[in-house]
Formats: C-alpha cells, sequence, structure tokens
C-alpha cells in the first residue's frame, strides 16, 4: 500500500524522518525535506517504520538527476539525489543533532568541502561473484554489478575491464585496490598465488597481493605534505587523499608550540605522525594492525624521522607514559573502548583532537570525557560525498 507524506527531517543514514498517524515514525529513504511523496513501508520496527520513495509529487529545489546509472540499487550511495551544496547543509544539521541529543553541545558547523563531489576515492573494497564485480545491495548480499563506479579516480575505473575477469575464481570474494592516481595495487581477499591470475592482471596492475605472497609492489606511494607516505594494500588509508592533507594542515595549525609531545593513537601508516613529526619534539605512534604497522615503520624509515617512535599494540593494551602535551584519536567506526578511554585520561593531555568517521560514537566518547575536557570547537569535512558518513574534528582541552 502506498503512502503520501511531507517528508520531515534529515537523520543520519540518508534518511528524512517523518512522523505519520497511524504509522508513528517512518525513516525514509530517498526523500529530502519537506518533499511531497509517495512511500512503502518496507520494514515495520516495534517504534519505527522503514520505508522507501515510489514516486516524487512535489519535488524540493535541491533535487538532482543521479548520476550513478544503478543509484538506489547500490548501497554506495545515499545522497546523489541532492544539490551537492545541500548535502553539506544536511550533513551539518545531521550532526548538530546529534551532538545535542547525545553531548548536550551546541556548535554552528561550517562544512569544508570535498574539492570533488565526484572521483574523489583512492581505494575501494569492491564485492566480486559470477555475475562480476561491485558492491552490495544495502542491507543484503545481493551484488550489484557495476561497469565502474562515479565515485572512483579514473585509474581505478580504468581497473573494472580487467578485474572483472577474476569473476570466475569462485574463492575470490572481495578485491581491494588503492592507487595513487598513477600506480595501483590489489588485494585478492582469500586467493593465494596463481600464474593464471598474475596473466590476468599483469596489464595496469603494479601490484598484487595475494592471502600467500605479494607479486609486484607490495605498496604505493603518496605525497603527504611533501613527505612520502607508502600503504600497501591490506592498510587503511583515507580514500579523499586531497581533503585528508586540508584536515592534517588544520591539525597542525591548532599546534600552539613546537616544544610539545604528541600522542597518536590508532595511527595508521602513520597519516598524523610522519608530517606532524616536523611540528612537535617528539611523537608516539601507536597502532594494532600488523600491516599498518609495517607500513608506519617504513614510512618513519623512508623519511628519516628521528622524533617519532612506533608502538604496535592495541590501545586497551598501550601503558602511557611520561608527559603528553596532545593526544590525536582516529578510532574505526565503533568509536573508543572505555578501556581505550581510560588510556586516554591516564595519559592525561592538555589537548585533543578527535577524528572521528560516525557522529554518534564521537558524540558519546565525549560525553564520556566531558568532565575532564572541554569541547572548543567541532569542525566538519566531507570526506565522502553524495553518501551519509560524516568526518569530524573535535577539539578539546583540558579543564581548569
Amino acid at each position: 500500500m502506498l503512502t503520501r507524506i511531507k517528508a520531515g527531517v534529515p537523520v543520519y543514514g540518508g534518511y528524512t524522518l517523518t512522523r505519520q498517524e497511524g504509522e508513528g515514525v517512518i525513516f525514509v529513504k530517498g526523500a529530502l525535506p519537506d518533499e511531497v511523496v509517495d512511500i512503502r513501508i518496507e520494514e515495520k520496527k516495534k517504534d519505527y517504520s522503514i520505508a522507501r520513495v515510489l514516486e516524487i509529487i512535489e519535488p524540493s529545489q535541491w533535487r538532482v538527476k543521479p548520476l550513478c546509472e544503478v543509484y538506489g540499487l547500490c548501497g554506495g550511495c545515499q545522497l546523489q539525489h541532492a544539490d551537492y551544496d545541500y548535502q553539506l547543509n544536511i550533513k551539518a544539521e545531521v550532526l548538530k543533532d546529534i551532538l545535542r541529543r547525545i553531548s548536550r553541545l551546541e556548535f554552528e558547523i561550517i562544512p569544508i568541502k570535498s574539492l570533488r563531489p565526484f572521483n574523489y576515492r583512492y581505494r575501494a573494497q569492491f564485492k566480486i561473484d559470477r555475475t562480476g564485480m561491485g558492491f552490495y545491495k544495502e542491507a543484503s548480499r545481493q551484488l550489484i554489478p557495476l561497469q565502474s563506479c562515479p565515485l572512483m579516480i579514473d585509474r581505478i575505473n580504468s581497473l573494472f575491464p580487467v578485474l572483472q575477469k577474476l569473476s570466475d575464481f569462485r574463492s575470490l570474494k572481495e578485491i581491494h585496490v588503492s592507487s595513487n592516481g598513477d600506480e595501483a595495487i590489489v588485494y585478492l581477499k582469500g586467493l593465494n598465488y596463481s600464474d593464471d591470475i598474475v596473466k590476468v592482471l599483469s596489464q595496469g596492475i603494479s601490484g598484487i597481493t595475494f592471502e600467500n605472497k605479494v607479486y609486484g609492489s607490495e605498496y604505493i606511494n603518496l605525497n603527504l605534505d611533501g613527505l612520502s607516505y607508502t600503504v600497501s594494500s591490506r592498510s587503511f588509508f583515507q580514500t579523499n587523499w586531497e581533503l585528508n592533507e586540508i584536515l592534517l594542515r588544520r591539525i597542525s595549525d591548532l599546534i600552539p608550540d613546537s616544544d610539545m609531545r604528541l600522542l597518536d593513537l590508532y595511527a595508521g601508516a602513520g597519516n598524523f605522525s610522519i608530517p606532524l613529526s616536523r611540528k612537535v619534539k617528539e611523537i608516539t605512534a601507536v597502532e594494532e594492525n600488523f600491516f599498518a604497522f609495517s607500513d608506519l615503520k617504513r614510512n618513519i624509515a623512508l623519511n628519516e624521522i628521528k622524533n617519532c617512535k612506533a608502538l604496535n599494540s592495541s590501545i586497551e593494551k598501550f601503558k602511557p607514559s611520561g608527559h603528553n602535551d596532545i593526544i590525536i584519536i582516529d578510532p574505526p567506526r565503533p568509536g573508543m573502548t572505555d578501556k581505550a578511554l581510560k588510556r586516554v585520561m591516564e595519559a592525561d593531555p592538555e589537548w585533543i583532537f578527535y577524528v572521528s568517521c560516525n557522529p554518534a560514537t564521537l558524540a558519546r566518547d565525549i560525553k564520556k570525557l566531558s568532565d575532564k575536557y572541554e569541547v572548543q570547537g567541532v569542525e566538519m569535512f566531507d570526506f565522502f560525498p553524495n553518501t551519509y558518513h560524516i568526518e569530524t574534528l573535535a577539539i578539546m582541552k583540558k579543564r581548569g
């Protein structure tokens, strides 16, 4: 049955929230605020329903035609139907609302735009099966095959024809692709070395990581504020590389003087530690993942950095020592565990710069730190245009 509604306020996940008589709270996919739309309820929960737009009756002035042919089927994007500047307004409102509800904080959010709303991703994880290569449909294991993706840089899109040839390898379920715009490397999750695969991928790919062997280049080299930043195909790095450098410069500008000790938690391959080593007296970089830690050590050596100590440890097991002036936190989507937050409190820094890709867990962690730390500002960096994802920098200073 169809229901006609006027879409309500934007909420996290790319939905609008509407309260409808007889239906209660409805989270609507594919609508923009104040549009009149016909919807179909897809899922009923105890306290709310989830619906999808079937027809636009009165479109928003901010509605645009999606660039991708499989938009709405593929689960990768949620906001391609919105003008880019309006996407930023939506995300800023969502971030403000989450901070207000969870942390009891009120901040005016001025978004920092991506340099490009499309062709910005330097890395991707593609799913693959006998039907082809692409991404899963939202909340399912159904593969939506792609011929290209408008979010990827051209170098990654150029690899689609050759990577799709791997769909016959039944044990291969995922392909990780990393590129610096020129070189490209892949990690074939679940596959051991095979001459046949090397022959298939020999054109256009500089390195292949199998489960048991690396063929060709193990890593790519990116420019990070004038330094060499190498990452292997099983390491995380920020997909929107240009905006990542803008975030880095912003954090660098926030460091009050050069005689400081910095603790970089969830350091990865050294995205912050490597360039900020030129700005502070000493850095301790803590990273648990073996592959990222190997990249971190290589990057310290390549750039001949003498004031950065790398530690291979989880944050929970790490024992902070000595005086730490600044801590940079860049955790995965689930945020920080209580034990990890305890380590931050034990380190007792003057400043905390918390970088987050999940505003809900950021707001939760800020609240847990609020007895000792006051939030000085919250800034939004749009690392992921056309999706609901929000990258945030929270600037915190020790109270009194």
